[in-house]
């Protein structure tokens, strides 16, 4: 799958705090560690490269994910506990 994408995980919003910027793989190599670090609100950017997702990413907060410069993201499945996802 080739091209940009956003996916954003709208649930219950958590209340104060700023949200971060986390690149992957700037900040943390994988996609995994970026969102177990992440909170509610925070964007993580996904940069170019190719992907591979080896299990379920368990997702329980406000979160978005943007590809950059065209990521593949191969085996992305997402859980997440009384949210919605919309694939942009």
């Amino acid at each position: 799958m080739r091209g940009t994408f956003a996916l954003a995980i709208s649930l219950c919003a958590a209340a104060g705090g700023i949200a971060a910027t986390i690149r992957v793989p700037g900040d943390f190599p994988t996609l995994e560690e970026a969102i177990a670090a992440s909170r509610a609100g925070d964007v993580i950017e996904i940069g170019a490269g190719h992907y591979e997702i080896g299990g379920l990413l368990w997702i329980d907060h406000d979160l978005v994910l943007r590809g950059i410069d065209r990521p593949v993201v191969k085996g992305l499945l997402i859980s997440l506990e009384g949210g919605e996802v919309v694939l942009v």
